[in-house]
């Protein structure tokens, strides 16, 4: 068997086992929507082509791209080229079954599982092996479990997912399987200690077998598992569908929440598993978790003859979340495929388009309602005859999302523009800082470019020193494109005319938001103070004559008599300062980078 990706100019060829891979390029041009993707993603054509379609892809935590293609394993970087400190020039000189999965763990090591033969007396049983690779694709030798008995005895065997904990243990959702006169199988939960053996603390000696609930029936119905992940409190969350063999036909969907050790969570819809009959033809797959806890899963349901597709929320004890677009459940026109979380709480999904079979992808806020403004009217659709349909989303750190698709024959891998979803703009400012939003205006403004352009920094815990601010004050007053007069270097004894801001200093003062610091100097390397900063903001934004009314006693640590009392209240009157908190100004405290970018978007009401 042949695995292509598809990557850049240069044809390379790399064997083992009898496996060879080659690395061609993509030459296809996609009839839609190109425009949506990144270009710098996979150059030339902004995607990557995989020549098979039996593909899993799992994103690092620094972005690099884990794929695993019928038992070869590759990386690709955050630009979507092969990673050439992985493996060999980014392939691993390995090859595993088809079967085969893959995980990133929390440390950052990267495991596999693969399905393995045991022989037992006169029988072989099915088992599973864990193998673990250092970041750089060398295979960790400490690391050494062998084939161990989990008591699986049929004859076929599938991983459908891998998960690693933080404590190293790894959770394997298994499926074996008898195929005879039709298919035969069921699913169960393996749990491995942080030594790649079976676990026999958890569930019952090592393996939960999921139920089938009473109420959806007795004789012939099993659990396909199709996603495990961990949830904050440690719970274990399960998804999968209920199917009838000997034709493995879906009859309803179910979610199961255990506790760590593998029991059921009775907190959860009372007993730990919760049904969803859509109908006679629906379905909700995997899910995601939102931050507040809401339990998203996503599918389809037929009625009369007409798919649509489904979104439903569920709050942690298993119920539909009323507050979730329309008592829980949002309906599209097209079967939903995937669905990623996004920086801010909000997500995309992916479907088929019905008549066209495009692939169809939507915006919606955290609560469920439709983003109109995303895309083209709402929607970004991307050429189904390419693309095929999609299988996976992944986010990158910086929010833009990746899609893996895969059509009969190949699986790509794509990413949409940056300016199609939330983003952040500084890689140490992201979503969860609590001056984001104040730090990104600050930039979009061009008040400031940050403290490092490779890679793009903001520093927002740094102390802004007096020469930094008046550049800071001068731009937010007059804006990106101000440039001030040159410097004489005569103006203060300690800013001569070298210095790097020298021209930003004088032209401070000249305005009149400051004289100084005393003996005819400038200090312009001491950091600014919060009651020095009440100073310069209104100084700069009333001008030379302003004065502000007496001070009254608002802050609790600014009385009456503080040398700046009537600016910091004044500043607080306006709008601009709330206080560092507890009824308290913090006159002595430093200002940080951070604290200054709210300052200045608040004085000069900068959009």
């Amino acid at each position: 068997m042949k695995h292509v990706i598809h990557i850049g100019h240069v044809v390379k060829f790399w064997g083992s086992f009898g496996m060879a891979l080659a690395l061609l390029v993509s030459v296809v041009t996609p009839a839609l929507a190109i425009d949506y993707l990144d270009p710098t993603y996979g150059p030339p054509n902004g995607y990557v082509t995989l020549n098979d379609s039996n593909v899993q892809t799992i994103l690092q935590s620094d972005d690099r791209l884990l794929v695993m293609s019928s038992g070869v394993l590759s990386r690709l970087m955050p630009d979507g080229s092969l990673d050439p400190n992985f493996g060999v020039n980014g392939i691993l000189d390995r090859v595993f079954s088809e079967r085969a999965r893959v995980a990133y763990a929390p440390d950052g090591n990267i495991f596999v599982a693969d399905v393995c033969d045991l022989v037992v007396s006169y029988y072989t049983e099915k088992s599973v092996l864990l193998t673990r690779f250092l970041p750089n694709g060398q295979v960790d030798n400490t690391y050494n479990p062998v084939c161990s008995s989990i008591n699986i005895t049929d004859p076929h065997l599938f991983i459908d997912d891998l998960l690693i904990l933080p404590n190293g243990k790894a959770l394997v959702a298994l499926f074996p399987m008898i195929i005879g006169d039709g298919f035969f199988g069921y699913s169960v939960l393996a749990q491995f200690d942080a030594n790649g053996y079976p676990d026999t603390s958890f569930s019952d000696d090592g393996l939960f077998y999921p139920a089938v609930p009473p109420e959806v029936g007795s004789g012939g119905f099993n659990v396909s598992l199709s996603k495990v992940d961990v949830l904050k409190d440690g719970t274990i969350l399960l998804s999968g569908s209920v199917v009838d063999s000997p034709f493995m036909t879906r009859v309803a969907s179910i979610l199961f929440r255990l506790t760590p050790d593998g029991q059921y969570d009775v907190s959860f819809n009372g007993d730990g598993k919760l049904v969803t009959y859509l109908s006679a033809d629906g379905y909700t797959g995997p899910f995601v978790v939102q931050a507040n806890g809401r339990i998203l899963t996503r599918g389809y349901e037929t009625v009369s003859g007409l798919s649509t597709g489904v979104i439903l929320g569920w709050v942690s004890d298993g119920n539909l979340d009323p507050e979730f677009g329309t008592l829980g459940k949002v309906t599209l026109p097209e079967k939903v495929e995937e669905l990623v979380l996004l920086l801010d709480g909000s997500f995309l999904v992916a479907g088929l388009d019905p008549d066209t079979s495009d692939i169809v992808i939507r915006h919606f806020q955290e609560n469920g309602i439709s983003d109109l403004a995303f895309g083209n009217g709402g929607l970004v659709i991307l050429d189904g005859g390419t693309f095929g349909s999609v299988r996976s989303f992944h986010l990158q750190h910086n929010g833009q999302v990746l899609i893996h698709s895969q059509n009969n024959s190949s699986s790509f891998v794509s990413r949409l523009d940056i300016n199609l979803v939330p983003h952040f703009i500084f890689e140490d400012v992201g979503y969860a800082y609590w001056a984001q939003s104040w730090i990104e205006t600050l930039y979009r403004n061009g008040v400031t470019s940050g403290c490092s352009m490779d890679p793009l920094l903001f520093c927002p815990e740094a102390i802004v020193s007096r020469s930094q601010m008046a550049v800071f004050l001068l731009r937010g007053e007059h804006g990106s494109t101000y440039s001030p007069p040159e410097a004489t270097g005569t103006v203060f004894g300690d800013v001569p005319p070298g210095y790097w801001t020298v021209a930003w200093i004088e032209q401070l003062a000249a305005e009149g938001i400051t004289g100084g610091c005393g003996n005819g100097n400038y200090c312009p390397e001491l950091t600014v103070t919060r009651d020095q900063m009440a100073i310069f903001l209104l100084r700069a934004k009333h001008g030379l004559g302003y004065a502000p009314p007496a001070a009254t006693g608002v802050f609790a640590d600014v009385p009456i008599t503080h040398w700046a009392a009537p600016w910091i209240e004044q500043l607080a009157a306006e709008g601009i300062t709330g206080g560092c908190g507890g009824g308290n100004y913090c006159p002595n405290a430093p200002v940080t980078r951070a604290q200054m970018a709210v300052f200045l978007v608040r004085t000069f009401n900068l959009p």
